[in-house]
């Protein structure tokens, strides 16, 4: 007949609440990133099922919009379209591409030079990202821009006083936004201090 187990010790006890602990910061640290990357697990369909959820359809988007510029390689709707899929996809390099043919095609146009410029931050040319926020003012003025450009200045390129230039700026927009407008003041706040 096998010995009774002996009552655990103190240092057993807390080692094991210590290994109940790390598995519970290893799940929750899990679950958390999955809640932020929800697409990280795309399901299967059942087997012989032919698969016609979004990753199909967004593959065939993809595909549509090259054939277009295959068709007509200035074509900027379709080179917006594939920016804004490849920034979705943190593919920094090829939405710099894609909106730099943009920009190209549309120099008057501010909507290329946004998407360049968060193409950019994407790569940390945070300067060359600045200065193509700077071309979209120059083409449309808007808040929304000079916030942005306000954070680029303050947050990646150490110059406060360009960012508060910026927001002060921003902040005169008679059509600014409520929430636009309150976190604008906020980080004018913050940076005059």
């Amino acid at each position: 007949m096998p010995e009774p187990l002996a009552p655990a010790s103190g240092l057993q006890r807390s080692t094991v609440w210590a290994m109940a602990g790390i598995i519970l910061l290893i799940f929750a640290t899990a679950v958390g990133y999955r809640s932020l990357h929800p697409n990280l697990l795309t399901p299967l369909p059942p087997p012989g099922e032919n698969a016609t959820h979004a990753p199909s359809d967004t593959n065939e988007r993809v595909l549509a919009l090259m054939q277009q510029l295959q068709v007509n390689p200035d074509d900027v709707p379709a080179l917006l379209g594939l920016t804004e899929y490849f920034l979705h996809l943190n593919d920094w390099k090829s939405a710099e591409r894609f909106a730099r043919r943009a920009a190209r095609v549309k120099s008057d146009d501010m909507k290329p030079h946004y998407l360049l410029s968060m193409a950019l931050h994407g790569l940390g040319q945070n300067e060359e990202a600045a200065a193509s926020l700077e071309q979209a003012l120059q083409i449309r003025e808007e808040a929304a821009l000079r916030y942005s450009l306000a954070i680029l200045y303050a947050y990646y390129l150490n110059d406060k006083q360009k960012a508060i230039a910026q927001l002060r700026r921003g902040l005169t927009d008679p059509a600014l936004p409520g929430r636009l407008k309150a976190d604008m003041e906020e980080e004018l706040t913050k940076l005059e201090k």
